[in-house]
């Protein structure tokens, strides 16, 4: 779990948090050192990640993989992005 959370920024770039499975995703995001450079990286990984599970996640693993993200630290257009991508997010 270390490794992950020190190194999520990196391996998140590289497409490597994928394949996760939702409750491994949720206790990552939980977990208070996810080392990134910005919030908008977990957001570049759940956009990825979301992409072939979003519509099999319950509404309750749903809200609480959102409820791990520093929103006021998420980029207005990283927003947009998110939320167009994914209309079931609003």
């Amino acid at each position: 779990m270390n490794f992950i959370t020190s190194q999520f920024g990196s391996l998140s770039k590289f497409n490597k948090l994928e394949k996760l499975m939702v409750d491994d995703l949720i206790l990552i995001l939980s977990h208070r050192k996810v080392n990134v450079a910005s919030e908008d990286e977990v957001i570049d990984c759940l956009m990825t990640w979301f992409e072939p599970n979003i519509y099999s996640l319950s509404d309750e693993n749903l809200t609480q993989i959102v409820n791990h993200v520093n929103w006021p630290y998420v980029s207005f257009d990283k927003l947009l992005s998110i939320f167009k991508t994914f209309p079931k997010l609003r």
